[in-house]
């Protein structure tokens, strides 16, 4: 008889503030397996210019991985190309490549005038 591992990438999404906060994360949960994609939205209605995509490692790090500010990446603090990032207008969406056991962790968004 095999032996069968499965690998999970577990993502965890913050949800902080009110139901109206004006900033809302889809969706709230997520699992997937090793070697998937995720996709991740963010909307904020605002009127912010600015809005960030950070992650909460298990270790509990957080780090800024995307920034963009009047439509413009500003800032890609990802050091990997399996992640990626696009603006339109209020949404700020955010999706990984071919998942690692590293890419575990909180995923969070923000916005800012």
């Amino acid at each position: 008889m095999s032996t069968r591992f499965l690998s999970l990438v577990i993502i965890f999404l913050l949800r902080t503030g009110l139901m109206n906060a004006g900033v809302t994360q889809i969706p709230r949960h997520l699992v997937k397996g090793k070697g998937q994609e995720m996709n991740l939205m963010c909307k904020q209605d605002l009127g912010h210019d600015a809005m960030f995509w950070y992650q909460q490692d298990v270790n509990r790090e957080i780090r800024m991985m995307f920034y963009f500010s009047n439509q413009q990446l500003i800032t890609n603090e990802t050091a990997s190309s399996r992640f990626q990032s696009g603006f339109h207008k209020e949404k700020f969406n955010l999706k990984i490549e071919l998942l690692q056991l590293e890419d575990t962790g909180t995923y969070f968004c923000a916005s800012s005038k």
